[in-house]
């Protein structure tokens, strides 16, 4: 059963820890720009 849920678990941890180290794209940055100007 650990098996399981490690493998069931374990690429939402990678996505999180992606999105936490890897810098944002500009498109989205941009984005978030023109969206607070307004």
């Amino acid at each position: 059963w650990r098996t399981l849920f490690w493998f069931g678990a374990y690429p939402p941890l990678l996505i999180i820890l992606f999105r936490l180290y890897l810098p944002e794209a500009n498109s989205l940055l941009e984005r978030q720009a023109t969206r607070i100007e307004r």
